[in-house]
């Protein structure tokens, strides 16, 4: 029986996740593709643009085998912000993108900051990349004719249009404050503003799948293609959260806590990110390694488990573990595989402290999951609300999730489809798109409740005395992750 579906996109650092789902919210087919990341040197991250479209074509022959190619209506994707990929004028990849994970700029960040008097860009920062690329790789920037973002990147291989999202876009604003700031960073950078793609809005048609895209992918020629936005927005969207006040958690290989307001033309200064020209989401408390630590902690304790299983090695841990309580009998772990933003250091790494001989693989799981729910109380005890969602791969695990509900001392829902609230966002901005839904407001029916966790009072206590100690943990650390950094790199 045909069906009107969505095909939508969820472009992680790690993968590619595609879906095909109905106008009733159900995912009829699924599949991911991984993505490689390359590090030529330590604070560089890249990835090939040509395996993203690699990637979407795989994936959506696959997703479209078992579907009518026919019943689509539309299609829409997330992807991973503030990416940088150069093209010619040709649509040819002049170089590798630098991700968002990139934090090679520091010194250009450092000299933005003294010319605006203020610590607004940092070596992550979109501009101080630019500007790094500016002078350091002249056929990265000087020979390209346009630079583009992951989700142009694909929207223009799908169409031929060139337009980036509301979310993507940090040359061009819908706010007028915002958008003078980025004219002046734009003379702070040396950069040429004809050199980015138009701006849009999420639910906003760019195009439609051109003669060669439908060839290439299976997608039948004319299905349209709406606008998207990055993996912040899209997740927020996806797991219910688009109303003012709404919290969410976001367990992915990277993570977050993040709340919704009513747009304010200080979000610049934020970790934020625009989602429609009224509302914005302010990230409240970022983390680089979430389900990275947890993973890297799996591979070692249980390496023969996970060489024969893969993901499946949880069947095993999540008994284990089951018995361990608050504070994993004494010993606590940093999650920060890949380092952590300012205050902290991009060289501080993992650390268990209070191992025993009591102890074992188990609770050092436990305490892994224990760090990161802690980390997240940091910014959740700012703005506190009655229930939070959480989404991701990890909020699959009840023990991680019953953990973060007693970090927080508050109700956890898990929506179904969790691991693909990315994906379900995208198809509702493509939904709004079509006229199904009045506004993102509107379509929040699309999203259904999974499980609920509710917090054991008789752990309070306990979160908030380990909550304190880890909070002190990095301080003492500091010196000593700097000369290890050092020593590495004397080698």
């Amino acid at each position: 029986m045909s069906q009107k579906t969505i095909l939508a996109y969820d472009y992680g650092t790690t993968g590619l996740k595609a879906a095909i789902i109905s106008f009733g919210g159900e995912i009829l087919a699924k599949t991911t593709v991984n993505l490689r990341l390359f590090i030529p040197h330590e604070g560089y991250a890249e990835q090939d643009p040509n395996e993203y479209w690699d990637a979407l074509v795989k994936a959506t022959r696959e997703v479209l085998s078992k579907c009518r190619p026919s019943d689509i209506a539309g299609v829409c994707l997330c992807n991973q912000w503030k990416g940088m990929i150069p093209l010619d004028r040709d649509g040819n990849v002049l170089h590798n993108s630098l991700i968002w994970m990139d934090c090679r700029a520091e010194k250009q960040a450092q000299e933005m900051n003294a010319k605006v008097e203020r610590p607004m860009f940092s070596a992550q920062s979109y501009w101080a990349r630019l500007r790094w690329c500016h002078e350091n790789l002249p056929q990265f920037y000087d020979k390209a004719d346009t630079i583009e973002e992951l989700g142009s990147f694909i929207k223009r291989r799908l169409t031929g249009e060139r337009a980036s999202d509301i979310s993507n876009d940090f040359v061009h604003s819908y706010d007028p404050e915002i958008d003078a700031i980025y004219g002046r960073n734009t003379i702070l950078s040396g950069l040429d503003i004809t050199k980015f793609p138009a701006l849009s809005q999420g639910t906003d048609k760019v195009g439609e799948v051109n003669a060669w895209a439908s060839e290439v992918t299976g997608i039948p020629k004319g299905v349209p293609v709406f606008s998207g936005s990055g993996d912040i927005p899209a997740i927020t969207i996806g797991s219910g959260c688009g109303k003012v006040g709404d919290i969410h958690a976001y367990f992915g290989t990277s993570g977050w806590v993040a709340k919704v307001f009513d747009h304010s033309s200080d979000i610049i200064y934020k970790a934020s990110s625009n989602f429609t020209k009224e509302r914005d989401i302010r990230l409240i408390r970022t983390m680089r390694s979430i389900g990275s630590s947890l993973n890297w902690a799996v591979r070692q304790l249980y390496h023969k488990e996970y060489e024969e299983l893969g993901d499946g090695v949880f069947d095993i841990i999540n008994p284990e573990i089951a018995e361990i309580g608050a504070g994993s009998d004494g010993i606590m772990a940093t999650p920060w595989i890949a380092g952590m933003h300012k205050p902290m250091s991009d060289f501080a790494r993992v650390v268990f402290v209070g191992m025993g001989l009591k102890h074992d693989r188990r609770h050092m799981i436990n305490a892994m999951m224990e760090g990161i729910c802690m980390d997240m109380r940091l910014g959740y005890v700012t703005t506190p609300v009655s229930c939070i969602r959480a989404v991701g791969g990890g909020a699959n695990s009840d023990k991680w999730m019953q953990i973060l509900s007693n970090v927080l001392q508050t109700e956890v829902s898990v929506p179904c489809n969790n691991q693909h609230a990315g994906a379900l966002g995208a198809a509702i901005f493509a939904l709004v798109g079509l006229g199904e839904y009045k506004d993102l407001d509107e379509a929040s029916v699309f999203v259904k409740e999974r499980k609920h966790f509710w917090p054991d009072p008789s752990t309070a206590k306990t979160y908030e005395e380990l909550t304190d100690l880890y909070t002190g943990l990095y301080k003492p650390l500091e010196h000593t992750f700097l000369k290890l950094n050092e020593i590495k790199d004397g080698f």
